[in-house]
């Protein structure tokens, strides 16, 4: 139902992700080992930039917060990702 957007990459890559939004949403970045999420896009800025630790698939997904979709609040977003050797 979340729109998700999966990176394979590995150990020693730089993984960027700028997300620019116009209305209530929100962007987690989870990984290796475990689907661990490594970022949190609400109690952080709109950017995500890390050296990565492991090699695997990445995940990047866009959400809404439910007070806001329950209010028929529109979730418009671009996302940019990058991935660097």
């Amino acid at each position: 139902q979340y729109p998700t957007f999966l990176v394979d990459a590995r150990i020693g890559q730089t993984l960027t992700i700028k997300f620019k939004k116009t209305s209530t949403c929100q962007f987690v970045v989870a990984g290796p080992p475990n689907d661990a999420v490594m970022f949190d896009g609400y109690a952080k800025k709109d950017v995500f930039s890390d050296v990565l630790m492991q090699s695997g698939r990445y995940r990047a997904t866009v959400y809404q917060m439910r007070v806001f979709a329950r209010r028929g609040r529109k979730c418009w977003y671009a996302i940019d990702i990058d991935l660097k050797d």
